[in-house]
């Protein structure tokens, strides 16, 4: 193997897998390693309250970064490392970059009361038109106006916000930053310019000042430090280049052209269209479309979006409890002894109903079986 031969290292941060990969510039992956990720209970809040604890995120994507480095570093030269992440959630943080707040999960119920207030303020049809973005009650600017309406002091000792890729980043390179394809999912931008909503960012109080400097995806956001070199056996000084939200850059990735389909699949199943303009219609506000900024300025991604993945954790705790490691294995297994038609059961998940296919028809946050009695092999098998 020549040992020039150049491969990126990407943390790709999803809401149910944490993964780091070192990848050449065909895209094959050299090595990867991934750990498990879950919100967890806030220990100061009411039941039910979900947060993303980013020290116990931090420790993993080292371990993981370590190893893969420690793979990899005889035959390939790392030249650069990236950030992708899931959508939506971030926080507020301090001039050094330590957390104000927790990060609230969007798996977390408390902003569902916002979701309905800002309904009652200004009109979602409005919104939609600004925003690309439907009222769907895990929405950043419903987290920052939650923030603001039940623990305003916050604000006082907040240097800005950072959202999941710029605080990985930080912890990398000790640099703000916030780019177009996270700050899309926050239903805050003037999405048709690119850039900050003041209309929507006002409903806060805030205004575009209070946000970090944006940066494009494919430039350098900062180099590795000291410490981030201790951590991740990245070099120091490594160029850290600028990621995003992974939806986007799933699109990427698959090599889409203008006007072409890309199915996603993770914790969320997103059905993603690249346009070369911004077309907001009714039709497509009432369907639950979402729209968001692409990886490249001057096009967009309009989208379709069902949890995936998720379900079939759900599926795994309530039905297979007692299976610790290579549970999807035995899942895979007994669904396949199932017949065609999986003997007449109808499993109909939401778990988000205020997003997706399911949004129009009012189907609520519940799970439907539709069954005579079968045993649990039949639910995978019917997902």
């Amino acid at each position: 193997m020549d040992p020039n031969e150049e491969v990126a290292v990407v943390f790709d941060c999803g809401s149910t897998n944490l993964r780091v990969a070192a990848v050449d510039k065909s895209g094959r992956i050299i090595a990867q390693r991934s750990q498990p990720n879950a919100p967890t209970p806030q220990r100061d809040g009411r039941p039910g309250w979900l947060i993303w604890d980013l020290d116990e995120i931090w420790r993993k994507l080292c371990e993981n970064c370590k190893d893969v480095v420690s793979r990899v570093r005889e035959e390939y030269r790392i030249v650069a490392a990236i950030v992708t992440t899931w959508g939506a959630d971030g926080t507020l943080v301090k001039r050094d970059g330590s957390l104000v707040y927790p990060i609230i999960s969007w798996q977390c119920p408390r902003t569902k009361e916002i979701a309905e207030e800002i309904a009652k303020v200004m009109d979602p049809w409005e919104i939609f038109k600004i925003t690309g973005y439907q009222i769907i009650s895990f929405n950043t600017l419903l987290k920052l106006m939650w923030l603001r309406k039940y623990v305003p002091e916050v604000f006082k000792e907040a240097y800005t916000w950072l959202m999941m890729p710029g605080l990985i980043v930080h912890k990398l390179t000790g640099e703000f930053h916030i780019d177009p394809t996270s700050a899309s999912t926050m239903m805050a931008m003037d999405l048709a310019k690119r850039d900050w909503s003041e209309e929507m960012l006002a409903l806060a109080n805030l205004d575009p000042s209070f946000f970090p400097e944006w940066k494009e995806p494919g430039d350098i956001v900062g180099y590795i430090h000291d410490k981030a070199h201790a951590q991740t056996g990245l070099k120091k000084d490594l160029p850290v280049i600028v990621g995003g939200h992974d939806t986007q850059f799933a699109i990427l990735a698959a090599g889409a052209s203008a006007n072409e389909l890309v199915l996603s699949s993770g914790t969320w199943e997103i059905l993603s269209l690249r346009m070369g303009e911004y077309i907001v219609s009714r039709k497509a506000f009432e369907e639950g479309i979402i729209i968001e900024a692409d990886v490249e300025p001057g096009f967009w991604n309009p989208q379709l979006l069902m949890i995936a993945s998720a379900v079939l954790e759900w599926i795994r705790e309530r039905f297979y409890p007692e299976l610790k490691e290579r549970y999807y294995e035995t899942m895979i297994k007994e669904a396949l002894k199932v017949p065609i038609g999986s003997g007449g059961v109808m499993f109909i998940p939401s778990f988000v109903s205020d997003s997706g296919p399911t949004r129009k028809y009012k189907t609520g946050n519940n799970t439907r079986i539709k069954s005579t009695y079968h045993s649990r092999t039949y639910i995978p098998s019917c997902t």
